[in-house]
């Protein structure tokens, strides 16, 4: 189970398996981002992002071999758990490129410090809908989006969990429901890194 950031709560929670899943958008080169794009949503508030250019987020079963069998060498794992492995690019190795993959994702981090959490977007997005709209209109509305039916979550019946493809699409599309205006909260299925005090 993965680790997610739930908006309006703040509540550490474990998202469901991924099922169905929008489709990816293109290589995203990380130096190339509009600084005004790194944000997500935690309920009414934005929440600055800034990206890790040199790591990569690998939340698949093949754990990037790929990359070594090139002959080139192989990333170093620098964090992560038993969902996740949050790998450091060789020197001449292009993470924005890697982090492309369907179970890859750039790493951010909050904020525009060195000292916040590492973060990564397996997919999925968890939206809060009105309380008056029943799940057939909630349905309706992200079809209208297009994206899948939400599965329900155990925080109540106004709150889904919407599949995307892991990594920028999932920021991309929390970004975009949540500026409709027409959910209450709507923000990207984090993965964050735990720290053991």
């Amino acid at each position: 189970m993965r680790q997610s950031l739930i908006s309006s709560s703040g509540l550490g929670l474990l998202a469901a398996a991924a099922g169905l899943v929008v489709a990816a958008a293109g290589p995203v080169n990380a130096q190339a981002v509009d600084p005004s794009l790194l944000h997500y949503h935690d309920g009414g508030r934005r929440m600055a992002l800034s990206v890790e250019p040199a790591l990569v987020a690998d939340f698949g079963p093949s754990r990037m071999t790929a990359l070594s069998a090139t002959g080139t060498a192989a990333p170093q794992r620098v964090a992560g758990d038993s969902m996740v492995r949050i790998l450091r690019m060789p020197a001449g190795q292009d993470a924005s490129t890697a982090a492309t993959g369907p179970q890859r994702s750039p790493v951010f981090r909050q904020g525009a410090t060195p000292a916040g959490r590492l973060m990564a977007l397996p997919g999925g997005v968890l939206v809060k809908f009105k309380p008056q709209w029943s799940r057939a209109r909630q349905n309706e509305w992200l079809a209208a989006q297009g994206l899948p039916a939400g599965q329900p979550m155990a925080l109540g019946a106004d709150w889904v969990r919407v599949d995307t493809a892991a990594g920028w699409t999932a920021l991309q599309v929390a970004n975009r429901l949540q500026a409709t205006g027409e959910v209450l909260s709507s923000s990207p299925n984090w993965w964050t890194e735990t720290v053991s005090r």
